[in-house]
């Protein structure tokens, strides 16, 4: 996926600091008077800018991303090794799903998908390219032995 841009609500959430929840790490390195080579504002709901509640493009993020989504890896027995054990066929494999991602995005997942409403996301035209912290794909390993007697 290449050329997409996504809106991080999360991070937009968790960088505020007009809210009550959880704040990121990020705001350990706020603006101050003694730290002023930051990009984070200044972490005060009483800053006379109002960074701390802005919806603005800070939040946009680069959404590219490569992914290895499957790969299987697999043995066939040849049938002269096999008619010794009296087995018809066999096979052995190594099978994986979401192996990586490759991306610069912050948020947990580049791969939004379908907005379904999670997280109070909501599916109207506004939400597309928002992320409202979908949790990533799960990584699957399997390994597998197929035998026919």
């Amino acid at each position: 996926m290449y050329g997409n841009k996504i809106y991080n609500y999360t991070r937009a959430r968790m960088e505020s600091t007009n809210e009550i929840i959880n704040f990121s790490t990020s705001l350990l390195n706020a603006w101050t008077p003694s730290n002023t080579n930051t990009s984070i504002p200044r972490f005060t709901p009483q800053d006379p800018n109002q960074n701390y509640q802005r919806v603005s493009e800070r939040w946009i993020e680069n959404g590219s991303f490569l992914r290895l989504r499957t790969l299987e890896l697999g043995y066939t027995f040849s049938e002269s090794f096999l008619t010794r054990a009296s087995i018809h066929s066999a096979r052995v494999y190594l099978a994986g799903e979401n192996l990586f991602t490759i991306t610069k995005y912050k948020g947990y997942t580049p791969d939004l998908g379908q907005n379904d409403g999670q997280n109070g996301g909501g599916s109207g035209t506004l939400t597309k390219g928002t992320d409202h912290g979908r949790f990533p794909l799960a990584r699957m390993l399997m390994v597998g032995l197929q035998v026919n007697f």
